[in-house]
């Protein structure tokens, strides 16, 4: 999906903490030019059941009825669906407990104008910066997400591109998409095969991609150059 809309979630058990906090984001969608989508949420359970484009950032509230919010965080940091993590809270008692990945702000309430624009800002910035593969196909261009790349498959002189709705050939080999997209977080793990790190995790010797069942084989010998470099892209990752 390739557009310029922010995906906000709002996590709340109090109705005017959540209009509070979308009326903020309403307004800087106005100011920005940006387009923003508003996903509401009134207990943990709303939250993990969710399924739809992905959250580029949710406000997360610690005390909800059903669960607190850091079991919320715990149990969505291998989810895709959610992008970036703010807490909001009455207390100031969680916030080495709100500390993750995904974690971007920790915030007393009620948020003020300037804090979340300054966390909508950080994000748009991610998200709407160097996030499309562009395959200049002879006749046609094709566009691709980053965040929709699951991975990449040499076939002969030409290469099987795998996308979370779709799959196509282009003519080139996986050596040239290697160099051509180097600013993108794509890793070898075979001699055929080129996986984005985005929207996968290594385990054991498999990587295994977020919301499908595709399961591919590290090769052996370059299995721990593969670990490491997941390990570290762990450290940088932007969601």
């Amino acid at each position: 999906m390739i557009n310029n809309t922010l995906h906000i979630g709002i996590c709340d058990d109090d109705l005017k903490a959540i209009n509070h906090i979308a009326t903020i984001c309403n307004s800087y969608t106005q100011e920005h030019n940006i387009d923003i989508e508003i996903s509401t949420f009134i207990s943990g359970n709303e939250v993990l059941d969710y399924v739809g484009t992905a959250i580029d950032i949710l406000f997360l509230d610690i005390c909800l009825p059903d669960m607190t919010g850091i079991n919320i965080k715990d149990r969505i940091l291998n989810r895709s669906e959610f992008l970036h993590i703010v807490f909001v809270s009455n207390m100031d008692e969680y916030v080495f407990d709100a500390y993750s990945v995904k974690t971007i702000g920790y915030e007393l309430k009620p948020c003020s104008k300037d804090c979340i624009y300054k966390y909508l800002t950080h994000v748009a910035d991610k998200s709407f910066r160097n996030y499309i593969l562009k395959f200049d196909d002879k006749n046609f261009d094709t566009y691709v997400d980053i965040n929709d790349l699951l991975y990449i498959k040499a076939s002969s002189n030409y290469s099987e591109v795998y996308t979370s709705d779709k799959e196509f050939v282009v003519v080139y080999t996986l050596k040239q998409l290697e160099d051509m997209f180097k600013e993108f977080p794509l890793i070898r793990i075979h001699r055929s095969y080129l996986v984005n790190m985005k929207t996968s995790n290594i385990i054991g010797n498999t990587i295994r991609f977020y919301n499908t069942d595709t399961v591919i084989m590290c090769s052996r010998r370059m299995l721990g150059c593969v670990k490491q470099a997941y390990a570290n892209y762990e450290l940088t990752r932007e969601y």
